[in-house]
């Protein structure tokens, strides 16, 4: 394995302004005395706190909107506060760099269900096809990546999509606009409508990262496919949080495998074959109760997603000679 090396290319709109305002004063003001990797875990982990209060709105809905916005706007900024500590006290890893990716991936989904959870949708097809593009997007460009050993950053990326979600959240406090955003247009929300510009997006970009890949083999291709058999069998056997959930987690895996491959030791990996079969089996036969089978995926996932963490962080924790070494 060659000595880590985290390269990029590009910067979204907002990503400059936000790390000479507010992360790098707030990353000398922390110092080298907290290790980023924690400043971003804490982030993360405000993403499923807010997740989970979205689910059961423990508070008043203003005070929930409120809460919400707070700790989806305070992962925003220890996203950047975490990379830049990194890169100012040379404690930059591929460790970090994967912790970051992977659970991006978790964050998409988890915003996209916040919303859900929140607000009137008319059309819950609409998240769930963006919640497709999603998983596509991101794998095609960690795939990149690992091809080209560069992650490009598009113009506007999750930074912005988060910051805007920030504003929608605080601005729904207010009665009036929480009943507009809620009105249907045209059948869908002003929620759906955004929703679609961001599935258009990812398809734009999508293929925008194809067009740049050298040398694509099978396996991103058979992923799609695969992919594209699990969402559409989730949708009709499943609801739609069950459906978002499957989707989500079946694309962080393949995800983990690419991210994995790219850091630890070159090796690509496969996506994951039972799922589909499984699925397929179950649509056709029925032979369990679909409330059965949705705790069976979701127990396989999940496993799979911990033990693929596991071995990643246990390869990726070791001292950097001896990464360098393989």
């Amino acid at each position: 394995m060659n000595v880590y090396e985290y390269r990029t290319i590009g910067n979204s709109f907002l990503t400059p302004a936000i790390e000479k305002i507010m992360a790098r004063p707030i990353a000398k003001l922390v110092g080298a005395k907290i290790n980023p990797n924690i400043i971003s875990g804490v982030g993360h982990l405000a993403v499923y706190v807010a997740l989970w209060l979205s689910f059961f709105k423990v508070l008043d809905t203003p005070y929930t909107l409120i809460v919400i916005a707070v700790l989806i706007a305070f992962q925003t900024l220890g996203d950047k506060v975490d990379g830049a500590v990194a890169r100012h006290f040379d404690k930059s890893s591929p460790l970090g760099e994967f912790m970051d990716h992977f659970f991006e991936l978790f964050n998409q989904g988890a915003l996209l269900m916040i919303f859900y959870n929140l607000f009137t949708i008319q059309q819950p097809l609409i998240f769930i096809i963006l919640m497709v593009a999603l998983c596509i997007r991101n794998m095609v460009k960690y795939y990149e990546q690992y091809k080209t050993n560069m992650l490009v950053y598009s113009k506007v990326g999750f930074m912005e999509i988060k910051v805007l979600a920030v504003f929608i959240l605080l601005l729904s406090t207010v009665p009036s606009v929480h009943q507009f955003i809620n009105s249907p247009g045209f059948s869908v929300s002003l929620i759906e409508v955004l929703s679609i510009m961001l599935i258009i997006g990812n398809v734009m970009g999508t293929v925008v990262n194809i067009g740049r890949i050298p040398q694509i083999t099978y396996g991103m291709w058979l992923f799609v496919g695969l992919f594209v058999i699990v969402a559409v069998i989730n949708v009709l056997l499943n609801n739609d949080i069950a459906a978002l959930f499957v989707i989500l987690t079946y694309g962080v895996l393949y995800v983990g495998r690419l991210l994995s491959t790219q850091l630890v030791d070159g090796i690509e990996r496969s996506p994951d074959f039972f799922l589909p079969l499984f699925l397929i089996i179950q649509y056709f036969l029925r032979f369990i109760d679909n409330t059965n089978a949705l705790h069976l995926m979701a127990i396989y996932l999940c496993v799979n997603i911990i033990l693929l963490t596991t071995k990643t962080f246990g390869a990726l924790g070791k001292p950097k000679e001896e990464q360098a070494s393989k």
